[in-house]
């Protein structure tokens, strides 16, 4: 089934990353059932994660969304509003 578009345009939480990440190890064969809060490979996936859902969150969503009227917001919104629709935003 196809997700719907809108959870497509949503934030990710660090959690969220971490789930994906164990889910992946998962289906290539990895045994993550030593992965515990503590140990070494934890401790890099809580980094990572921390990392990708901070990234996607503040630059890669809000470009993505920026190519959307119904999602673009701030300077983006400014951006697309200039160069789609030839149009100086008012009304900030």
């Amino acid at each position: 089934m196809a997700e719907p578009f809108s959870d497509l345009m949503s934030e990710m939480t660090k959690e969220q990353v971490m789930a994906d990440l164990i889910a992946i190890a998962q289906a290539v064969g990895l045994d993550t059932s030593a992965w515990i809060p503590g140990e070494k490979v934890w401790a890099l996936l809580d980094l990572f994660s921390r990392w990708i859902a901070e990234t996607w969150n503040r630059l890669v969503l809000p470009a993505l969304r920026s190519r959307f009227i119904e999602y673009a917001t701030g300077k983006w919104l400014d951006l697309l509003a200039w160069t789609q629709y030839d149009r100086i935003r008012f009304g900030k």
